[in-house]
């Protein structure tokens, strides 16, 4: 069964563009134009990631984000946001998100961000291993925020968002 994501922005070019690209990446996707729509849909749908605009009109991707880790707990949610300056970085780690983006939109990013959060993890000793279910191969990180030392160049690298005990990542 596929992943299901719920795209929410209040832009409507923008929607329907990270729509088609996240299609064509093989998820399910419904659309929201709001924030209070995208409430509306996930009382009724289940959804494996939300991705929401920070800034919007009406209610906003915080909003959005705070509704969602407190309704439905095990949804991922990432935002995407069209200026962040290093302040508005560290708001963006300190919330509860599972990952961000900065517009423009950099598609291999987004694709490899939504990639590493939809598929399974497993935690070992503090440390958190994402298995690539295509090579079966395992990459491991741990969550120190720091960039670890990796033997093997092609194996993207995972970073976490928050404690050392987090399992939010964002890849790199």
């Amino acid at each position: 069964m596929n992943k299901r994501i719920l795209i929410v922005d209040d832009e409507p070019e923008v929607l329907e563009a990270v729509g088609s690209l996240v299609r064509h990446e093989g998820y399910d996707v419904m659309l929201a134009q709001s924030g209070e729509r995208a409430l509306e849909i996930l009382s009724r749908r289940t959804f494996d990631l939300v991705r929401t605009d920070l800034l919007m009109s009406g209610m906003s991707g915080r909003e959005v984000l705070d509704a969602v880790k407190k309704q439905y707990p095990d949804i991922k949610v990432v935002l995407f946001t069209g200026y962040i300056d290093d302040e508005g970085k560290e708001i963006l780690l300190d919330l509860k998100t599972d990952g961000h983006l900065v517009k423009p939109i950099d598609v291999l990013k987004m694709k490899a961000l939504l990639a590493t959060l939809l598929q399974e993890k497993e935690t070992i000793g503090g440390i958190v291993v994402a298995v690539d279910e295509d090579s079966q191969r395992g990459r491991a990180q741990g969550c120190t925020g720091q960039r670890p030392f990796l033997p093997c160049a092609s194996v993207p690298l995972l970073l976490c968002n928050g404690a050392p005990d987090s399992t939010r990542m964002t890849r790199f």
